[in-house]
């Protein structure tokens, strides 16, 4: 039986990869710092899912989770798919410090912890994987998001890097740059270029499928997800700083019509 390692797993994106996953006959580790949503899974008599409560920005927290979850899968782990995220948009002069700094420590450094400690196992594996869930705004800089961008530029870079490290060693990396999601960390935000959940089209379940068939396809570095990540994706190419930078004031005046 396949094995997938999933932070984040507690809700939103996170949350639906280990359904999906669980229902594709993968063993599904989920780590996250509320594990209620999971705990009921396991009571419905889903066997296959172990959960963790798990910080992924404290690095001895991260070890324990993936070392006992590598225990129970025999000391592989075929794919991890570090997704665990947090948001602080508007104006960069008016979001406190503290909510940039624990943004670092979870998307950024999270990620590092995530990857260092599981790819042992991952690299044990005959068809290893690893997962990064990025973000739209790590195509180009966006107003209201630029700290959070900036963490997920970070994301995308290190899973590109990842991508050539580990080739030779037969391990895929897919990287999941998906648009704003409908998830109480974007719904729920005054902040956001869209700030309605109704504005807000796609759906978490949407992202985990894309999850599934990079891990099934293997085919590609990049999976852009939703309609506003395509696009923005396919508007700036070869576009110079300044033209990107005009696009996005363009998109961002349409969406506020």
């Amino acid at each position: 039986m396949k094995s997938i390692l999933v932070t984040g797993a507690g809700s939103g994106v996170g949350f639906e990869v280990v359904k999906l996953f669980l229902e594709k006959g993968f063993k599904v580790g989920g780590l996250d710092i509320n594990v209620k949503a999971l705990n009921e899974l396991q009571a419905q008599g889903q066997a296959n899912l172990f959960a963790y409560k798990c910080d992924v920005s404290c690095r001895a927290g991260v070890h324990d989770a993936i070392e006992q979850f590598a225990t129970v899968c025999g000391g592989v782990i075929d794919v991890v798919h570090s997704n665990a995220g947090i948001q602080a948009s508007g104006l960069f002069k008016d979001v406190e410090l503290e909510k940039y700094e624990m943004m670092n420590l979870i998307n950024a450094m999270g990620t590092i912890y995530i990857i260092k400690e599981a790819l042992p196992y991952v690299m044990a594996s005959e068809a290893g994987a690893i997962l990064l869930t990025s973000s739209a705004s790590a195509i180009t800089g966006l107003p209201m998001f630029s700290v959070y961008g900036a963490t997920k530029s970070f994301v995308t870079s290190l899973g590109e890097s990842l991508s050539i490290e580990l080739e030779s060693d037969g391990i895929y990396v897919g990287i999941i740059e998906p648009g704003l999601i409908n998830t109480p960390m974007n719904s729920n935000n005054p902040d956001s270029m869209v700030c309605t959940e109704q504005d807000i089209t796609l759906g978490p379940k949407e992202v985990a499928e894309a999850a599934y068939q990079a891990i099934s396809t293997r085919r590609q570095l990049y999976w852009h997800v939703g309609e506003e990540a395509h696009d923005l994706a396919e508007a700036i190419q070869g576009l110079r700083l300044q033209e990107r930078q005009r696009f996005v004031k363009q998109m961002i005046q349409s969406k506020l019509k």
